[in-house]
């Protein structure tokens, strides 16, 4: 029995001796994750789960501790047993080793902890901070102070030198750690700054919260320099000292999250992968600012598959007063994808935050479809005001669902959209959605919307500022300033060196609610519309519709495009696809007018089915249609119109220097009471200086009302042809003026009196030989009471008499050969009146047998007027020729009929 029990109490030792040792063996093992170098007086005393690190050297507010290794193992925790007049805790690493954190790290009151390892740093999934102040991590070889002396990690010497002065940066050595955060739930107390500056910095999975303080990421290469500046409370960061930098990556669901805090993120290429990054405005306090600086790039990327939405956000919630914080991107290329988010919002009293892009080279924004666009945004939902979003880049990009707006849903004014791209904006919205190819709408707008099925929108909408080198708007592409509830739309500025709109590409500004649409400006050199594409401006409601005015030199529409201003009521339909109980909007009473439509050019073309159309198709008048351009060419079935279903018809006029042409069935028309209502035609005015059109083609100018009067149409050119005014349309070319109720407009064609110094009458270049003029020579002898005189002049009389003849001098007198003509000198009052005629050209009235026509005439002594069949040589008083005119013979004196109505002078001939 008692062999029996020796033996037991011999196995019962050696188990006790068992666990004893291997406690003693075990507990070396968690110690030797926390160890001092001997550097300085630290200790790690164990107790139980903890790490107690007590010793060190307090300089001042400073105190220093210095380790060969530092990590927290998982369940166990680092506290650092300081006393409460230590406001810096700084902690170094000299030996080799990653510091990887997987446990708790606390400390006593409010000390600042600073974390020093050039090794690396590691954040676990259940790594967490618990200390009063602010926190930094960095893989920076030494930290500098404000009197020049440095805490060191390879340096450790010159302990006598630790200093009471505040740090003032980190110096960097040759090859800077990577700091690592996988850490899900890091989170300070309210007023601290979370910082973590080293090599590369990745977070995958991790959440970071930080309450009015601020979170600071900097990832920076080689010898570099980063200054801390101490604020109360926590401290920032700057950069300056720094040529280059590393990569910083957030992926896996990370979230970084900041009340009323600063966010600042500076890097090589900053790249969020299914991360987040939130700024939130609470009570009274505005937010701080979200600050994300690339060197080389920022690239956010959502998910196909995932709802996680990858954004950097700045909101207001719904119970604060203060004002949203800023989105600030600098980076040469920012890319947005997969349904990426950048946004600053209210839905609260404060005014929401600025999104303002600054990317030096391109932006690119690229969506997947409808339900995930890549959008850069500030929002309203309450009384807010929205905040602006603000883009600077060379180039714009925005494909398949990329989008930049600015909307107001609730009672607060929208904010406005101002981008300057200097190069380029291509803005393309064709996209695949499940797997087929469907047109996903890019755009670029600014709205005051609905939600919940109501037009709730009440304040106005933003404004839309662009300019750019080139802007690009195909496949389903918008360009927008638009109302859809109670509140009145922005406008749309744009200016641009060349505008291109393909394939059902917008620009418009619009309502289809209560409100009224905004005003369209386009400045461009070139404009052109291609295949369905629109530039509106529209009003679907009860709004007015806004004016579009475009100024550039060449505007070209092909394939069923068009400029239009335009009011029509809204339908059950469109209600429906809005989701909007159509019981909640009256329709029976539409009263919008449409806006006006300016064109200022030198060349406007339309072609195949286009149009430049105002109209209204409720109770509203039509806008104008006002156009001043060099030439103008509609073709092929192509339109000017001004159109209203009841009100009054809007006017068309036109200023063209040069050319308006008509071709192939296209049409200047304006209309009223298209649905058999009331209203007059509106008035065409056209001063060019050719009209021309083709009689068989069919193209017309009309004015037509139904149950109102017609319209006027008031042409002023120098010509007018091809086209004819007709009572009412045929199959030719004509103009009309009609009303099928109503009275008759009319039409007044003026064609300008002849400028002499720029006649229309064509000269011949040859001589005209009289014998050719003469149909019929006098009989010798005859007998006759009144003839008839005719000058045929040199060559200088134009073939219709009604036309004016400059007053220039004839073809000179080529003479007879071998003749003697006397110099003769008129007498004062006679045309031309000789002292003497040789004796062999007296006339004789028997001489008969040789008779030629007359070539010229003078008065004789009694004053007959005697024709001479030789012209001698004179010097007449006037140098021209006046219209040839008719004289009496029966009283030898001569009288002057009344010019044409076109010419300069009237009076008698009098020398």
């Amino acid at each position: 029995m008692k062999a029996h029990d020796d033996k037991t109490l011999k196995c019962l030792y050696l188990l006790l001796s068992t666990l004893i040792v291997g406690d003693i063996i075990a507990t070396p093992l968690v110690l030797a994750q926390v160890t001092s170098d001997g550097t300085l007086p630290t200790q790690i005393i164990p107790n139980n789960n903890q790490l107690v690190i007590i010793g060190g050297v307090q300089a001042g507010n400073n105190l220093f501790h210095s380790f060969s290794e530092f990590s927290v193992p998982a369940n166990q925790e680092a506290f650092f047993n300081n006393s409460l007049t230590a406001q810096n805790i700084i902690s170094r690493v000299t030996g080799n080793s990653v510091s990887n954190i997987q446990g708790l790290i606390r400390a006593n009151g409010l000390a600042n902890l600073i974390l020093i390892n050039p090794n690396g740093i590691i954040f676990g999934p259940n790594a967490q901070i618990n200390i009063g102040g602010s926190f930094l991590a960095s893989t920076a070889d030494s930290l500098k102070f404000a009197d020049g002396s440095q805490f060191s990690v390879t340096n450790t010497q010159n302990t006598p030198l630790l200093t009471m002065s505040v740090p003032v940066g980190l110096q960097f050595g040759g090859n800077p750690g990577s700091i690592v955060n996988n850490a899900t739930n890091l989170q300070l107390n309210i007023n601290s700054t979370f910082a973590l500056v080293g090599g590369n910095i990745s977070f995958s999975g991790a959440t970071l919260q930080v309450k009015e303080g601020r979170v600071e990421l900097g990832s920076v290469g080689p010898n570099s320099q980063v200054q801390v500046t101490f604020i109360n409370p926590g401290f920032v960061l700057a950069y300056s000292g720094v040529n280059n930098f590393r990569d910083i990556s957030l992926s896996g669901e990370t979230r970084i999250a900041g009340n009323n805090s600063v966010i600042q993120l500076q890097g090589n290429k900053i790249t969020l992968n299914q991360a987040d990054i939130i700024s939130t405005t609470e009570g009274e306090r505005a937010a701080g600012d979200l600050i994300v600086n690339g060197l080389e790039s920022v690239e956010i990327i959502g998910s196909r598959t995932s709802s996680f939405v990858s954004s950097l956000s700045a909101e207001v919630d719904s119970d604060a007063t203060g004002e949203g914080g800023n989105i600030i991107v600098n980076t040469p290329k920012l890319i947005l994808r997969d349904g990426a988010v950048i946004s600053a919002g209210s839905g609260g009293e404060g005014a929401g935050g600025t999104v303002e892009i600054n990317a030096s080279d391109s932006i690119e924004l690229i969506g997947t479809g409808f339900s995930t666009p890549s959008l850069l945004a500030t929002n309203t939902v309450s009384s807010g005001n929205g905040g602006e979003v603000l883009v600077n880049t060379q180039r714009l990009s925005l494909q398949d669902g990329g989008q930049i707006e600015a909307f107001s849903l609730g009672t607060g004014r929208g904010g406005t959209v101002r981008i300057n791209a200097a190069e380029s904006i291509a803005v393309s919205g064709s996209g695949i959605v499940q797997n087929r190819q469907l047109r996903v709408p890019s755009r670029i707008t600014a709205e005051s919307g609905f939600q919940d099925r109501q037009l709730t929108g009440v304040a106005p909408g933003g404004s839309l500022s662009i300019k750019t080198g080139q802007l690009t708007v195909i496949n389903g592409g918008i360009i927008s300033a638009s109302s859809l509830g109670q509140g009145n739309a922005g406008n749309v500025d744009i200016q641009a060196g060349s505008i291109f709109l393909n394939n059902k590409g917008i620009i418009t500004a619009s309502s289809e609610g209560t409100g009224n649409a905004g005003n369209l400006n386009i400045e461009a050199e070139q404009l052109t519309l291609n295949d369905l594409s629109e530039v509106s401006v529209t009003s679907t409601g009860f709004g007015q519709g806004g004016n579009l005015l475009i100024k550039a030199p060449l505007i070209s529409l092909d394939n069923n495009s068009q400029l239009t201003a335009t009011s029509q009521p809204i339908t059950n339909t469109r209600l429906a696809d809005l989701k909007i109980n159509p019981n909640l909007v009256s329709t029976n009473q539409w009263s919008g007018n449409a806006g006006s439509l300016s064109l200022e050019t030198k060349q406007l073309s339309l072609n195949n089915n286009s149009q430049v159309t105002v109209s209204s198709f409720g109770l509203g008048n039509g806008g104008n249609i006002n156009i001043w351009a060099d030439n103008i060419l509609l073709d092929n079935n192509s339109e000017l119109t001004a159109e209203t279903a009841s009100g009054e018809g809007g006017n068309i006029a036109i200023m063209a220097k040069q050319f308006l042409i008509l071709r192939h069935h296209s049409q200047i028309s304006t209309t009223a009471g298209t649905q058999g209502g009331g209203g007059n035609g509106g008035n065409i005015d056209i001063m060019a200086q050719f009209i021309v059109a083709v009689p068989n083609e069919n193209s017309d100018i009309v004015a037509n009302a139904f149950a109102g009067n017609g319209g006027n149409i008031r042409i002023t050119a120098a010509g007018v042809f091809g086209i004819a005014e007709r009572r009412q349309l045929t199959p030719l070319s004509d103009i009309t003026a009609s009303s099928q109720f109503g009275q008759v407009g009319t039409i007044g064609i003026n064609r300008p009196d002849v400028d002499p110094q720029r006649s229309l009458a064509k000269l011949p270049t040859t001589l005209v030989d009289p014998k050719n003029l003469v149909t019929q020579t006098c009989s010798p002898g005859g007998t006759f009471t009144k003839g008839e005189f005719t000058i045929t002049g040199r060559g200088g009389l134009p073939p219709n008499p009604n036309e004016f003849i400059p007053n220039s001098p004839g073809l000179t007198e080529l003479g007879y050969p071998n003749r003697s003509i006397p110099q003769v000198e008129p007498k004062e009052g006679q045309p031309l009146a000789p002292h003497s005629m040789p004796q062999s050209r007296q006339p004789s009235a028997t001489q008969a047998d040789a008779i030629v026509e007359a070539q010229g005439w003078i008065v004789d002594a009694n004053g007959k007027v005697v024709l001479t069949a030789q012209l001698p040589s004179v010097t007449p008083h006037s140098h021209g020729f006046m219209a040839p005119t008719c004289y009496d013979w029966s009283t030898s004196s001569l009288s002057l009929d009344t010019l044409p109505n076109h010419a300069p002078n009237r009076g008698s001939l009098v020398h």
